[in-house]
Protein backbone atom coordinates (compact mmCIF):
# COMPACT_ATOMS: atom_id res chain seq x y z
CA UNK A 1 0.00 0.00 0.00
CA UNK A 2 1.42 3.65 -1.10
CA UNK A 3 1.99 5.75 2.03
CA UNK A 4 3.19 9.20 2.34
CA UNK A 5 4.66 10.53 5.67
CA UNK A 6 5.25 13.98 5.61
CA UNK A 7 8.17 14.95 7.88
CA UNK A 8 7.60 18.85 7.67
CA UNK A 9 5.90 21.34 5.96
CA UNK A 10 8.69 21.08 3.19
CA UNK A 11 9.55 17.21 3.19
CA UNK A 12 7.43 14.10 1.97
CA UNK A 13 8.81 10.77 2.07
CA UNK A 14 6.92 8.76 -0.62
CA UNK A 15 6.88 4.93 -0.87
CA UNK A 16 5.58 2.73 -3.27
CA UNK A 17 3.14 4.07 -5.88
CA UNK A 18 2.26 6.97 -4.03
CA UNK A 19 0.97 10.03 -6.03
CA UNK A 20 3.52 13.38 -5.84
CA UNK A 21 1.71 15.78 -3.97
CA UNK A 22 0.33 18.61 -6.36
CA UNK A 23 3.01 21.31 -4.29
CA UNK A 24 5.60 19.26 -5.96
CA UNK A 25 4.97 18.72 -9.72
CA UNK A 26 6.92 20.43 -12.18
CA UNK A 27 9.98 20.36 -9.62
CA UNK A 28 13.33 19.84 -10.37
CA UNK A 29 14.65 16.36 -9.31
CA UNK A 30 17.82 15.10 -8.14
CA UNK A 31 17.83 11.46 -9.07
CA UNK A 32 20.50 9.20 -8.16
CA UNK A 33 21.30 5.90 -6.04
CA UNK A 34 22.35 8.04 -3.33
CA UNK A 35 24.59 5.45 -1.33
CA UNK A 36 25.83 8.10 1.43
CA UNK A 37 26.35 11.57 1.01
CA UNK A 38 29.32 12.24 0.19
CA UNK A 39 30.93 15.59 -1.27
CA UNK A 40 29.92 14.07 -5.09
CA UNK A 41 26.21 13.51 -3.59
CA UNK A 42 26.08 16.71 -2.06
CA UNK A 43 26.74 18.72 -5.31
CA UNK A 44 24.25 16.81 -7.12
CA UNK A 45 21.50 18.11 -4.58
CA UNK A 46 23.23 21.60 -4.16
CA UNK A 47 23.05 21.77 -7.81
CA UNK A 48 18.96 20.77 -8.25
CA UNK A 49 18.01 23.26 -5.90
CA UNK A 50 19.93 26.08 -6.95
CA UNK A 51 18.46 25.30 -10.64
CA UNK A 52 15.04 24.95 -8.73
CA UNK A 53 14.98 28.51 -6.77
CA UNK A 54 16.25 29.88 -9.94
CA UNK A 55 13.38 28.53 -11.80
CA UNK A 56 10.85 29.26 -9.06
CA UNK A 57 10.12 25.70 -8.88
CA UNK A 58 10.11 22.86 -5.81
CA UNK A 59 13.45 21.02 -5.43
CA UNK A 60 13.48 17.20 -4.84
CA UNK A 61 15.84 14.44 -4.57
CA UNK A 62 14.71 10.73 -5.12
CA UNK A 63 16.81 7.63 -5.21
CA UNK A 64 16.23 3.80 -4.53
CA UNK A 65 15.05 1.38 -1.86
CA UNK A 66 16.62 -1.50 -2.46
CA UNK A 67 19.05 -0.15 -4.96
CA UNK A 68 17.91 -1.18 -8.06
CA UNK A 69 20.97 -3.94 -8.79
CA UNK A 70 18.64 -6.27 -6.65
CA UNK A 71 16.30 -6.36 -9.43
CA UNK A 72 18.80 -7.69 -12.18
CA UNK A 73 21.48 -8.97 -10.51
CA UNK A 74 19.95 -10.44 -7.36
CA UNK A 75 23.48 -12.25 -6.45
CA UNK A 76 25.73 -9.46 -6.79
CA UNK A 77 27.65 -7.62 -3.83
CA UNK A 78 25.75 -5.12 -2.23
CA UNK A 79 26.37 -1.81 -3.85
CA UNK A 80 28.21 0.74 -2.52
CA UNK A 81 30.46 -1.18 -0.11
CA UNK A 82 33.68 -3.20 -0.55
CA UNK A 83 35.26 -6.31 0.75
CA UNK A 84 37.77 -6.07 3.92
CA UNK A 85 40.94 -7.52 2.97
CA UNK A 86 41.80 -10.10 5.75
CA UNK A 87 45.90 -9.51 7.20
Amino acid sequence: MPCVASYSANMDRLDGGAALPLRWHGGIVALGNFDGFHAGHQAVVARALELARAAGKPGMVATFDPHPVRYFKPDAACPGRRARRSG
